[in-house]
């Protein structure tokens, strides 16, 4: 189960000759998928290892929050273009707000994966403002999670269900690692 397993597996389906030709296309397609994910993966063990040694250094600046929503939604139908309506947001006005565009990035990725790993079919994004503040919320219709384990999945090494930690995939540092780029 090394990170790398499904894509060396992929290559080497590919390298035997055992994909057919009808099925070529799709198989490859699986490629940039894998390779995206472990893009993720090191980005967040990186992220993980800067939050512990040195805090967040994150930038505050202006950033055009629905723009940023608009372009992670249209990247995950890309890399998902199975089902173009999984992603949806509603974003009825552009919205200005302060932050760190790597760091809302980030976050975004590790909500939308989290939702993914646990059976949503749906994940909507929503923004509004209030009282001078920007808001964004992620919501999905997956399996969610037990009430009482609210704080306890956002430290670092936590799995939603940890009764089946060894089931579940990814490095439990996503929430982790978005809960402290947040703050």
């Amino acid at each position: 189960k090394t990170p790398l397993a499904g894509l060396k597996a992929l290559l080497q389906t590919l390298q035997r000759g055992l994909v057919s030709d009808d099925d070529f296309d799709s198989v490859i397609a699986m490629g940039p998928q894998q390779v995206e994910r472990e893009e993720h993966l090191v980005q967040t063990l990186l992220h993980a290892q800067r939050l512990r040694l040195a805090g967040p250094r994150l930038q505050r600046e202006a950033v055009p929050l629905t723009d940023i929503l608009n372009s992670f939604v249209a990247h995950r139908r890309l890399s998902r273009p199975s089902d173009p309506q999984r992603y949806l947001l509603e974003a009825p006005q552009a919205l200005l707000g302060m932050g760190d565009r790597e760091a809302i990035w980030t976050i975004l990725e590790n909500l939308a994966d989290n939702a993914d790993k646990y059976g949503a079919e749906q994940i909507t994004l929503r923004t509004w403002a209030n009282a001078g503040r920007v808001y964004v919320s992620c919501n999905d219709n997956g399996q969610g999670f037990d009430p009482s384990r609210a704080k306890s999945i956002f430290e670092a090494y936590r799995h939603g269900n940890d009764d089946n930690a060894r089931d579940n995939h990814g490095t439990g540092l996503g929430l982790y690692i978005s809960r402290r780029m947040a703050k």
